[in-house]
């Protein structure tokens, strides 16, 4: 993850979609945060990157890690037009198995290594 400064803001949102669209939705992701990275300045770092289950059965998930500058690049970032696109998007439903889960990412603990 990039390196957090005082007033940095971390997200991350946790996508379940459904199997047969995994690398679809995946390839889209690519292409949002590649729009992201030409058109936001004030996003530090977006990820996107597919997980699965360590032990046991379980869907695979995409997560998209984001750190933004600070909080008024995060506002930015919801309300530009390609976020208001994605929410718009029906398509988007097609894709999914539930609704993504967005959070806030406050370091407690820990490090980054250069």
């Amino acid at each position: 993850m990039a390196t957090m400064g005082p007033n940095s803001v971390a997200r991350v949102v946790t996508f379940t979609p459904k199997p047969e669209k995994l690398e679809e939705a995946l390839a889209e992701g690519a292409k949002f945060a590649k729009v992201v990275e030409d058109s936001e300045p004030g996003c530090l770092m977006y990820k996107v990157s597919k997980t699965k289950p360590l032990t046991g059965d379980g869907p695979e998930q995409i997560v998209m890690a984001m750190v933004f500058k600070d909080e008024a690049a995060l506002k930015a970032h919801e309300e530009s037009a390609h976020v208001q696109a994605y929410k718009a998007d029906s398509k988007a439903a097609d894709f999914l198995t539930a609704p993504p889960d967005a959070r806030i990412i406050t370091p407690a603990g820990g490090f980054t290594r250069a």
